[in-house]
């Protein structure tokens, strides 16, 4: 039996709906579709025989279709978490029905004053209804999702009996809010419940219901990734204890470093000692030396590439990494160390003609975090800056 081997695939990060309790990650880059062809191709061989697609709101990505009509094409189950709105509202998007296995509906409540306080806005449960009538003639697989927050825990039980009494749904997936990140987390007071509070919902999600197949009840504890995401500029993430550990990158790295990232039995643990690095430079030749240099490194990892000023200094504040290796740029030192005080990264400085009192002005702003400069070639002298800073910081 071929083994089962899934990634959730957050193609992008734009949605039409604006969930106050969302977990999603927030304004990642999207790849081209030539590139997310790549990924694909990258994806279907190692192994990958199941892909969730979702994003934000999976079907905003204009060449979703396409994609699908790929991985049919080899052998690969194609499984869809949509909010529904664009189904329901268009008649050309629902073609894309015809290239799935499984459909996965967001719906928390039949209560349209509650669907607008969560943010689906007000007419979500009917968009619901009308796409869960366009399905009751196709062969696929039905799924609802439902996340239990303050604002719906009340109508649950309505909600079950609202779907068993009129469709035929093959999971019911409840889960409990949960302040991963992003707005999820600015929210966590408007929608987090108690650990007693949930736990006396689970005699509603537990009934006998006839045409509910079945009933996933997730705690937190159960909403760390089951399996990899590769987000929307084709980096494979895992969710370890409670944070997002940037492994790869799908479409940077060859297929066999794919199939090791993807092994299951792969040591979690071991990724909360890798080092962090961001790389930064406005030529793709030269990022992708430094990408393919780092990722051979088995105590480092790439978690996030940047082109400019702006960019750098985005992805310096949200992915917090131990080391940037850059182009120099003396405000860009500064004003990291302005934002994270003591927790600036270690910069290594990519460029060949800095002179000496630009770089010790530039170690003396930076509190001497200033590791060395990196010319060509480089991947040898990448190799040692990292390894000597892992000796540093776990002597």
């Amino acid at each position: 039996m071929m083994k089962k081997r899934e990634v959730c695939w957050l193609i992008t990060t734009r949605c039409n709906q604006k969930c106050a309790y969302c977990h999603g990650f927030r304004n990642i880059p999207e790849l081209s579709y030539e590139e997310n062809e790549e990924v694909l191709s990258k994806l279907i061989r190692a192994g990958v025989n199941y892909i969730t697609f979702s994003g934000g709101e999976a079907l905003l990505y204009p060449n979703i279709l396409d994609l699908l009509k790929i991985a049919r094409q080899n052998g690969v189950k194609s499984k869809l978490i949509t909010n529904g709105s664009l189904i329901a509202n268009n008649e050309k998007v629902r073609e894309i029905v015809d290239y799935l296995d499984t459909i996965t509906l967001s719906l928390d409540t039949t209560r349209d004053e509650i669907n607008e306080q969560m943010g689906r806005g007000r007419n979500h449960f009917t968009e619901i209804k009308k796409v869960l009538d366009i399905l009751k003639n196709k062969d696929i697989r039905i799924k609802i999702n439902t996340v239990v927050t303050k604002l719906n825990i009340d109508y649950i039980e309505e909600l079950g009996e609202f779907l068993d009494t009129n469709y035929k749904i093959n999971e019911w997936r409840i889960f409990r809010f949960a302040p991963l990140r992003e707005l999820a987390k600015e929210n966590e007071k408007k929608f987090e419940i108690t650990n007693e509070q949930f736990k006396s919902t689970k005699e509603i999600f537990q009934k006998n219901y006839k045409n509910i197949g079945k009933v996933n009840y997730r705690d937190n504890d159960d909403m760390e990734s089951k399996y990899n995401l590769v987000t929307a500029n084709g980096d494979i993430v895992r969710t370890i204890n409670k944070k997002d550990v940037v492994i790869g990158n799908a479409l940077h790295q060859g297929v066999n470093e794919i199939v090791k990232i993807m092994n299951e039995d792969y040591d979690r643990d071991y990724l909360k000692d890798k080092i962090k690095v961001l790389v930064s430079y406005d030529n793709e030749n030269v990022v992708n030396r430094f990408v393919k240099a780092i990722n051979n490194i088995d105590y480092a990892e790439v978690v996030a590439t940047a082109k400019n000023f702006d960019e750098t200094f985005d992805k310096i504040m949200e992915k917090r990494p131990d080391m940037v290796f850059s182009r120099f740029d003396i405000n860009m030192i500064k004003k990291s160390e302005e934002k994270l005080e003591q927790n600036v990264p270690v910069f290594n400085l990519i460029e060949s003609d800095i002179g000496l009192k630009e770089f010790q002005n530039a170690m003396r702003i930076s509190g001497n975090k200033i590791n060395a400069l990196v010319r060509e070639p480089f991947e040898q002298r990448i190799e040692n800056i990292l390894k000597d800073y892992k000796e540093y910081i776990y002597k």
